[in-house]
C-alpha cells in the first residue's frame, strides 16, 4: 500500500465517530498500520461489492465494520 493512502486512511478513519467513542487502547491499537490497512481494504471491497454484502463475508470487528461504513457514506 503506498504510503500516502496509508495516511490519508489513517486521517480520515480517526475522524469518525466510531474512532472517537472508542478507550485509549482501542485508539492506540486502531492507528496501528494493519489496523488501518485492513479499514482500507474493507472500504475498497465494500465500494466495489456492497456493504452489506462485505458486511456478511467478513470477520471484521464490529469497530472496523462501523469505520468502513462511516468512510463509505462520507465519500
Amino acid at each position: 500500500m503506498p504510503m500516502k493512502e496509508t495516511r490519508s486512511t489513517r486521517k480520515s478513519g480517526m475522524e469518525t465517530e466510531a474512532f472517537k467513542n472508542l478507550s485509549k487502547i482501542q485508539k492506540i491499537i486502531y492507528k496501528k498500520r494493519t489496523c488501518i490497512v485492513h479499514i482500507m481494504m474493507g472500504v475498497k471491497v465494500a465500494r466495489n461489492t456492497g456493504f452489506d454484502k462485505w458486511e456478511r463475508r467478513t470477520d471484521s470487528s464490529q469497530i472496523t465494520k462501523k469505520i468502513v461504513q462511516e468512510l463509505i457514506t462520507k465519500n
